[in-house]
């Protein structure tokens, strides 16, 4: 055959190589040399890329490996990466990163970072994430290659300073950061009762005072007899603001709260008149229920006063609590008749409980509503779950017309009861006690819209559907029980010892563990031991996870007495109480020494 080489490309299947050739001449024949021009004579191949010819991919050259093989395609040989995942030992701890490179898999033994698809070799496995925290593992039995948290009130490394791991992979020790103290010039006295953190992470505290504390910003000017403070303090504990409140007459200030915008929610009782912003003025010489909202920088914004019309008995008010909407709901005691707005409630004989929601802007009452019986009730706290709903809890004497007729067992009984956000209608109550003395002093709302209910006990308490009936051990002993958003019990716990314990402040973290604090005579046990005291009172601080299994208790002592009554968390995890003292007590830092009776804040880590 007869043509005009170009000089072209020449299939050579006996594996040479293949490149440009020069130009061709004439040829009568169609073989060609490997490695030679193209048909026709034409000139020596150039220096072109390499390709391997085959029939089949065993003819290839090189090796398969764990993660690759050769290939035959149109007579080319190539190499194909196995897909991603594929096993590559034999015992199914490896696989193909896609790449061609074999590497282990979460959970397999490994030295170094670069064997594992993660690049995290933690405690000597492989590992899904970096797991760096005091309190995680990568190696758990069955949870190898999982990083994973320690157990709740353990610390198996050990790495955590002062405590145990909280179960969320962190220590929770406890332990104070600082603490502080706050009084008046002179040999007077005051008192911390509650402390909310607002939405900038401040802490705020209110109480009372019988002369002109100073929390940093100078002296507040004070009316006589019992006036009441509202301080702001950063996470440090540096002055923020503070503002003092009251006449010639009594007032005194028991609730606390704080809405989204910042601004601060108080309720107590007072004599004669109060000013914030507006003057309110008592009816006649007894206590009179007031309510009043500060801005978020402590200007007073307005105060609400209600009472009866005669003025011949003492209605008080114990708590608060902001909801979802921003309004208020307050609650307290009273007997004879209180007015909010155009409603009158009126006792069914003695004293009765009241709870009234406001409207958060104006502080206008939007419904209120009571509870009682024949004898003296008395409502402690509140709080409001997700949905807006309410629980309350406290103490009544022999009959409440709550859970469809509660009626005690003697003495005073425990209570606890939700109501509709709504309009305060019962949606279900519950009686707790024996013929001594029970009484709930705060509450708690977790995540899942539980419950959790402080105070003390002094004999037996069975919450039913927990497998423990509470007895206390001598004298008054604190508690602390968690009930579902439908009234069921789930758990129960007494603290007590020798001596008296009482459990006032409640709070609960992000992880729906739950915080608790308040004060106790000689010695005092949540399961981790007895934490012994001085002679005097002395408060506590504990944590304990939703199953009230306890992570941490520890007790502080002084020379005199020290009363714990609120607790909150910041966002950050820390932990602040209030209350007061007197003597010398050590929390962190120099012991601090009142002059007469002082105000405490304290910080302790998570």
């Amino acid at each position: 055959m007869l043509g005009t080489g170009l000089g072209g490309c020449m299939l050579d299947r006996t594996g040479g190589s293949v490149a440009a050739g020069g130009a061709g001449g004439t040829s009568s024949t169609s073989t060609g040399q490997a490695g030679m021009g193209g048909v026709g004579g034409g000139g020596q191949g150039g220096t072109g890329g390499t390709v391997q010819h085959c029939e089949q991919a065993t003819e290839c050259p090189g090796t398969d490996t764990d993660c690759g093989h050769r290939t035959c395609e149109d007579g080319v040989c190539g190499f194909q990466d196995h897909p991603f995942g594929t096993q590559c030992d034999d015992n199914g701890g490896d696989s193909c990163d896609g790449a061609g490179v074999c590497k282990k898999d979460n959970g397999t033994a490994c030295a170094i970072e670069d064997e594992c698809h993660s690049v995290h070799c933690v405690d000597s496995v492989c590992c899904d994430v970096p797991c760096d925290g005091l309190c995680e593992a990568c190696d758990l039995t069955l949870l190898e290659g999982t990083c994973t948290p320690h157990g709740l009130g353990t610390d198996p490394d050990p790495e955590c300073v002062d405590g145990v791991c909280n179960g969320a992979g962190a220590c929770a020790s406890g332990a104070t950061d600082w603490g502080n103290q706050h009084s008046a010039a002179g040999d007077t006295n005051e008192y911390g009762w509650e402390i909310a953190i607002d939405g900038s992470g401040g802490v705020i505290i209110n109480g009372d005072m019988f002369g002109p504390v100073d929390f940093g910003g100078g002296p507040l000017p004070y009316g006589g007899n019992r006036d009441f403070f509202v301080a702001k303090f950063d996470s440090t504990g540096a002055h923020v603001w503070s503002e003092g409140f009251g006449a010639t007459g009594d007032q005194g200030v028991w609730g606390l709260a704080v809405d989204v915008a910042g601004g601060v929610f108080v309720n107590g009782q007072f004599k004669g008149a109060l000013t914030v912003n507006n003057t309110i003025t008592a009816t006649g010489a007894k206590f009179d229920v007031f309510v009043a909202k500060l801005d978020s920088n402590g200007n007073g914004l307005w105060a609400k006063h209600f009472d009866d019309d005669s003025g011949d008995t003492d209605d008080l008010a114990f708590d608060l609590a902001v909801d979802g909407n921003g309004d208020v709901v307050v609650v307290g005691e009273f007997q004879g008749t209180i007015a909010f707005g155009n409603n009158v409630l009126t006792t069914l004989d003695k004293r009765d409980l009241f709870i009234a929601k406001l409207d958060g802007t104006t502080g206008d009452p939007l419904w209120s509503t009571q509870y009682g019986g024949d004898d003296q009730d008395r409502c402690r706290a509140v709080a409001v779950d997700s949905q807006n709903d309410l629980y309350i809890t406290g103490r009544f004497e022999t009959a409440l017309n709550l859970g469809g007729g509660l009626s005690e067992a003697g003495g005073n009984d425990l209570f606890i009861a939700k109501l509709s956000g709504v309009n305060g209608n019962e949606m279900w109550g519950s009686g707790y006690g024996d013929d001594s003395y029970q009484s709930g002093y705060g509450l708690a709302v977790d995540s899942t819209d539980a419950v959790f209910v402080v105070g003390e006990m002094d004999g037996v308490m069975d919450f039913a559907g927990t497998t423990t009936i509470l007895t206390s051990a001598d004298g008054a002993d604190g508690f602390l029980a968690k009930l579902d958003g439908f009234g069921n019990a789930l758990e129960a716990m007494s603290f007590g010892g020798t001596g008296d314990q009482y459990g006032w402040g409640v709070a609960v973290d992000s992880y729906d563990h739950v915080v608790v604090t308040g004060d106790y005579l000689v010695e005092i046990d949540f399961g981790l031991g007895a934490t012994a005291a001085d002679d005097g009172w002395n408060v506590f601080l504990a944590k304990l996870d939703g199953q009230l299994n306890p992570i941490y208790a520890y007790g502080y002592q002084g020379t005199g007495d020290e009363f714990h009554r609120g607790v909150a968390i910041h966002p950050a995890g820390h932990i602040f109480t209030t209350g007061y003292f007197d003597g010398t007590i050590a929390l962190g830092g120099s012991p601090l020494t009142a002059a007469g009776v002082d105000v405490l804040l304290a910080k302790f880590a998570q």
